[in-house]
């Protein structure tokens, strides 16, 4: 195996024919064309793997990393496919340039076979103009960066490479301690959740937090009454005390609570562990009773043991839909995690790109680009503030927060202005047009919410008409309702996606490339229920959506 080991200073004729003896110079470049079997250890440099099958592209990278001398790291280069998944095989590489179009493997499936067996490696696509829609694709299934061929320079490089691999690495450890709690919360819930005692979270202001299912049969309630009262018992850890429970037909349970001091959610607070000794102290009652006392105990016992199996069983149930529920929301979270950060990477790219150039290029680049880039990243800014907003809101409404606060409203003067807003930021081959008949003095709403919705809903009609064409906004006066109606000459939603996408998170199948993350008809719906409405989907598709909202009058 030939190797040349390159310092990044004018190199000597025996510096380029054999291995430079450690230590290694700050800045050196390892150059290889074969597969590696042994490594040398640069414990400083940066390992990276190149994949590329131009000769020109190749050198290109070799003289732009000769001049990075605050960046010392060592190039392995192979030109197929299978050559870099035997070398990655090997280890210790820190990061991967890879050309999507190699000689025993083309397209997306390159970037996707190096991710699916070596997931922890970062890597940074090297793609031409015409496959630039590509190299896209491929950060959407979990490439860092990429690098359009001839549009980089030497700090782009270094600068993709270190953003690389920083994200993964804090990637990697935020799965790692995502994870970690998880389990750790999952193991502890469940331990409490199947106790057989009777389990109470108490914060320090005496507020109860969780009720498990036990605890709600000894104490005949149900958890969500109980969760938010005040805890009526002392707190004083370490001593047992007994409580007294009378039940729904009158009886009184003993219940022995124990405290121990916990943290719940980051914050002191207190469990009990509740016990029922109704029994035990029966039993020293009986003890002191006649014979025939004991007889009809005994018989009285054994109806209620029936019961208390019955009630089990019907525990037991609701303990396996509790788990269910679990695993619901587990799912939930991801899809909440997976589809924020796939949305956030484009805005963020675009954010960093037109940053990088005002930065560096600003006092070459004319008052207008300068504008330009600018904008761009008040667009994105915006972009990622509107993404937050709709995450609050949904939050808002999944632990039903959401604050409804119904005014009088002049409907046609609110649509009027909302059409020309929106209007006046839409490209020229959108027309938004907005009718209405009828007399609207006596609707009500919230307004905040209102300008959500329909704001959704024309935003909709216009993202998902990608050919442009007309978006219609009519408004209609009935007796004791009003009907808003929004209309779009879009790709519309295939029938079997339109019942689920009321949901959080939830696309159709036909969008393609189209940006988004779900949530817009999921906040349209949170607003129609709080007003008490009614939301009503029809499209087709090729022809285009109609969505209709039935909003009674408010009194």
């Amino acid at each position: 195996m030939s190797s040349t080991y390159l310092p990044v200073t004018s190199p000597s004729a025996d510096q380029r024919n054999f291995p430079v003896p450690s230590p290694v110079p700050a800045s050196v470049i390892y150059f290889q064309n074969k597969l590696p079997t042994e490594r040398p250890d640069h414990s400083d440099c940066t390992r990276i793997l190149l994949i590329e099958d131009d000769i020109q592209d190749v050198e290109l990278i070799k003289a732009l990393l000769k001049k990075a001398k605050h960046f010392p790291a060592t190039l392995t280069h192979v030109e197929t496919l299978e050559q870099g998944l035997e070398c990655l095989s090997y280890g210790n590489i820190d990061i991967v340039l890879c050309d999507l179009f190699l000689p025993d493997q083309q397209g997306l499936e390159t970037f996707c076979e190096i991710y699916a067996q070596f997931p922890e490696v970062p890597i940074i696509i090297l793609s031409g103009l015409t496959d630039e829609n590509l190299a896209i694709e491929a950060l959407q299934e979990g490439a860092q960066d990429y690098l359009v061929k001839g549009e980089f320079d030497r700090n782009l490089l270094i600068r993709s490479m270190r953003y690389g691999i920083e994200r993964q690495r804090l990637l990697l450890a935020l799965k790692r301690k995502t994870e970690a709690l998880r389990a750790s919360e999952e193991q502890f819930r469940t331990m409490i959740t199947r106790n057989a005692d009777g389990v109470v979270i108490i914060d320090h202001n005496r507020v109860i937090q969780f009720v498990n299912p036990a605890a709600e049969y000894l104490m005949n309630c149900k958890a969500e009454k109980l969760q938010g009262e005040l805890w009526c018992s002392s707190l004083v850890v370490g001593q047992s005390t007994e409580l007294d429970i009378r039940s729904s037909y009158g009886k009184i349970v003993i219940a022995e609570i124990q405290l121990v001091e916990i943290q719940w959610e980051g914050k002191k607070a207190y469990m009990a562990s509740l016990r029922d000794i109704t029994t035990r102290k029966e039993i020293e009652i009986a003890q002191k009773e006649l014979n025939d006392e004991l007889e009809r105990r005994v018989e009285e016992r054994t109806v209620e043991l029936r019961v208390a199996n019955a009630q089990l069983q019907v525990l037991e149930l609701r303990l396996r839909q509790s788990l269910v529920k679990e695993k619901e929301l587990s799912n939930f979270k991801s899809r909440i995690i997976s589809s924020i950060s796939h949305e956030y990477r484009t805005p963020l790219t675009t954010i960093s790109s037109s940053a990088a150039i005002l930065e560096r290029y600003g006092h070459k680049i004319n008052p207008t680009q300068q504008v330009k880039h600018c904008r761009r990243i008040q667009s994105m800014v915006q972009h990622l503030t509107g993404l937050v907003d709709d995450v609050l809101f949904i939050n808002k409404t999944e632990f039903d927060q959401l604050d409804f606060q119904p005014a009088p409203i002049d409907l046609v003067i609110f649509c009027n202005k909302l059409v020309d807003e929106i209007q006046s930021k839409t490209t020229d081959k959108h027309q938004i047009l907005f009718s209405h008949e009828g007399d609207y003095k006596e609707f009500r709403s919230d307004p905040k919410l209102l300008r959500q919705m329909l704001t959704n809903l024309l935003s909709n009609a216009i993202k998902y008409s990608p050919q442009g064409g007309k978006v219609e906004l009519n408004a209609k006066c009935e007796t004791n309702q009003v009907i808003l109606e929004v209309t779009d000459e879009g790709i519309g939603i295939p029938k079997h996606d339109q019942g689920e996408l009321f949901n959080s998170f939830t696309r159709g199948s036909n969008i393609g490339s189209i940006a988004g993350i779900g949530l817009g008809l999921s906040i349209v719906k949170s607003y129609v229920e709080q007003h008490q409405g009614e939301i009503v989907m029809a499209s087709k598709i090729g022809v285009g959506t109609r969505v209709t909202v039935s909003l009674p009058f408010l009194r």
